[in-house]
């Protein structure tokens, strides 16, 4: 197997480019929870798939130590490449619950989520008695966002609905999921609702909206602003937005000015003068990123986030 022929098995359009270890690992467990064999028949075709993209994974991954200068990198990583060993499928999903759930969502909203997703227990309003509703809307967002990811039926998504709807019975809920350009051009979304105009600041994680309890039974609405981000990208709970990004190290940073990085629409233009001869640093734009949560006034766009371009020289 070549470079190219392990890229396009990883879905990898922008060959090295923005390519991290973190980056690739998140892709490779992804990828290997969708075409796991014990999720798809354990056909000779699927296991030889399975296998191939764990060669892949272990060919980029080499190649990335190379380009990094590491040739220790993550050696004690495992190789999946035997589908039988015993929980394989449940290791690739503890190390995926792993790298996306943290903060407040504690470890039994993960035994919540693998509970669902392993059917190894009856979906019931039990499971969810003693989760506040912000957590358990938590979770039925989180396995709506990655239903295919896990091989959930229309029957299991249909039952945890069921759940999260009667702990909200009297508040509707809205997902949205804004782009980055959506949040840097401070979009507003006309949400309509029972004939009312709601405007929601796309920039928000959360919107509340009281609504009029004389109309029908609903009494609140709630507005989940969720971003759709390229894997090199992240946003923390202050709007900082941090992008990881390769850039060649090469006689073009001392004959160019700027290195220039593309956010969406938007260009950042790093001063080449500023960074420094080592592999891996930060390049701070301050406040001019994402705007700023503000309690009082929810529309105000007046206090940025900072861009946190992680640069990796290659």
């Amino acid at each position: 197997m070549n470079l190219q022929e392990a890229l396009q098995i990883m879905k990898i359009d922008n060959g090295f480019n923005n390519l991290s270890i973190d980056t690739l690992k998140k892709k490779y467990h992804k990828l290997a929870l969708i075409h796991h064999p014990d999720k798809n028949g354990n056909s000779i075709e699927a296991k030889e798939k399975f296998q191939k993209l764990g060669i892949a994974y272990e060919l980029l991954k080499k190649e990335l130590g190379y380009m990094n200068h590491d040739t220790e990198m993550e050696t004690e990583d495992p190789i999946f490449n035997n589908p039988s060993e015993s929980n394989g499928y449940s290791f690739l999903l503890n190390m995926f619950l792993q790298n996306i759930i943290n903060g407040q969502y504690s470890e039994s909203v993960k035994t919540i989520i693998r509970d669902i997703v392993s059917g190894c227990k009856d979906i019931s309003l039990k499971m969810f008695d003693k989760m506040d509703r912000e957590t358990s809307l938590y979770i039925y967002n989180f396995i709506i966002k990655y239903k295919d990811l896990f091989h959930l039926n229309d029957s299991i998504l249909t039952s945890v609905r069921d759940i999260i709807l009667e702990k909200f019975k009297d508040i509707q809920i809205f997902t949205l999921n804004p782009s980055i350009d959506d949040l840097f051009e401070n979009n507003v979304y006309k949400l309509e609702y029972n004939s009312k105009l709601y405007f929601v600041p796309l920039w928000h994680g959360e919107v509340y909206f009281d609504v009029d309890a004389m109309e029908n039974d609903i009494k609140e609405i709630i507005v989940k602003c969720m971003p759709e981000l390229p894997d090199h990208m992240c946003i923390d709970e202050n709007n900082h937005l941090y992008v990881n990004v390769n850039i060649k190290f090469s006689l073009s940073l001392l004959k160019e000015k700027t290195t220039s990085i593309f956010v969406g629409k938007k260009r950042y233009d790093i001063p080449n003068e500023e960074l420094y001869c080592k592999q891996n640093q930060n390049y701070i734009f301050k406040n001019r990123g994402i705007s700023q949560i503000d309690e009082i006034d929810m529309y105000n766009i007046k206090k940025k986030g900072d861009v946190v371009i992680r640069i990796n020289f290659i």
